[in-house]
């Protein structure tokens, strides 16, 4: 199958020609009078294409912006359907009818288009580590090229009502549980409808993923090597015992549901849960005092990287006005970056955002340390089984049999 893949993109790349030329005529003895009137160019047109309806107000707000001083260029955003998303974005330009100029990608997805020819380079000197942390650029590169444009994200993140904790209580889970060890505060008239100190839902991968990430290497910095794949090894076997005495000391169950976990926390009853980046609004909406850090380390030597998905703008080298998409793609990223969540609810990846509520800006803490879903050929495969092996592990199954069970079907994949 690879080589099927590896062929159609050799093919691709070497059928469809980058840059589409236009044959000018010049004609002479046509300088009369009735001939002298001067004919206006047209305006560039750059296509940007998108599957998801939350950022067609940003987009719109980007063309309006860009037109400004572009006074030749018409930004056309198009929101198409998810369903064959990549694929068709390789087909029209294939066919060279209704090209993207630009398109929105996740990071997972960039891997397979670079390698089909379909994303160009990205040498704005913007997208430095003055503006984007290293995961941002990671997410982005493929084999330490730059290949797009960071938008937005989505991670999992500790979020904590600042009336009982401190950053100080939350800076570990073993800071946590030295904290939920204080007699004082629970036999407190105050603490009455308090329940836990700290409760997360442990049946998603994307919350729970970070639990078992210390030791876990899936393509390496940049997601893409797949000489660097280790699911079992001495460190993933460590975490996943204490992820078993974390679950345990929390009295944390199966049965508490994420939107259950939320619902305790804005009424007080959860003093610390795992959240998540889609669940801003519902925070936002809550009149808990709360504040929000990184996603937190079992102790000093067991470090936690939480799930992250990038979504960014990418440049199709197929456009005709290539040098022009880029300009746009950057102008979206990075010059109106901060006010991203004010149009979409979502985080921008520049990290040098203010925003009207700390917390947002303290999420950023946990983007910076995550760990980005993987860019491998087949690598998508190696979170739901992941997710099984965690769902067998907290029922009572044996850690190294299920986590090696996960490493030799994902590396024969990869080989």
């Amino acid at each position: 199958m690879r080589r099927r893949i590896a062929l159609m993109f050799a093919g691709i790349a070497i059928m469809m020609p980058l840059l589409a030329g236009c044959k000018v005529e010049y004609a002479e003895n046509m300088t009369s009078a009735e001939n002298t009137e001067e004919t206006q160019p047209a305006d560039k047109v750059i296509r940007v294409r998108y599957s998801d309806g939350k950022y067609t107000e940003y987009l719109r707000y980007c063309e309006a912006e860009y037109e400004k001083n572009n006074k030749d260029i018409d930004i056309v955003p198009e929101l198409v359907s998810s369903d064959n998303y990549v694929n068709n974005i390789n087909n029209d330009s294939a066919a060279a009818e209704n090209v993207p100029d630009v398109y929105m990608a996740v990071n997972s997805d960039l891997g397979t288009l670079y390698l089909a020819g379909l994303a160009y380079k990205n040498t704005s000197d913007k997208f430095t580590s003055e503006n984007y942390c290293d995961v941002a650029i990671n997410s982005c590169s493929y084999n330490g090229t730059l290949v797009a444009y960071p938008l937005s994200y989505k991670t999992s993140f500790l979020l904590y009502n600042t009336k009982y904790l401190t950053e100080n209580d939350v800076a570990s889970f073993a800071a946590m549980e030295t904290y939920s060890e204080n007699a004082d505060f629970f036999s407190s008239e105050e603490s009455a409808a308090v329940e836990s100190v700290f409760r997360c839902e442990i049946n998603d991968l994307f919350t729970n993923y970070a639990f078992v990430s210390p030791g876990l290497s899936i393509g390496g910095r940049n997601g893409d090597d797949a000489s660097s794949f280790s699911i079992y090894n001495e460190t993933t076997e460590a975490a996943s015992k204490e992820y078993l005495s974390l679950i345990d000391y929390f009295s944390i169950s199966a049965r508490n549901t994420y939107n259950g976990c939320m619902k305790k926390f804005l009424a007080g009853k959860f003093l610390s849960v795992i959240a998540t980046t889609d669940s801003l609004s519902t925070i936002a909406d809550g009149k808990i005092a709360c504040a929000a850090a990184a996603f937190p380390d079992y102790n000093s030597k067991l470090l936690t990287r939480p799930l992250s998905i990038t979504t960014a703008l990418v440049v199709n080298p197929y456009s005709q006005n290539v040098t022009d998409a880029s300009k746009f793609a950057e102008f979206a990223t990075s010059e109106l970056a901060g006010e991203l969540y004010s149009y979409t609810g979502m985080l921008s990846t520049h990290k040098n955002i203010e925003y009207d509520k700390e917390y947002l800006s303290q999420i950023y803490d946990s983007y910076a340390k995550s760990a980005p879903k993987n860019k491998l050929v087949y690598g998508e495969q190696v979170y739901p089984l992941l997710e099984i092996a965690l769902h067998n592990i907290v029922n009572g199954d044996d850690i190294k049999e299920q986590l090696t069970s996960v490493d030799d079907y994902m590396k024969k994949q990869l080989n």
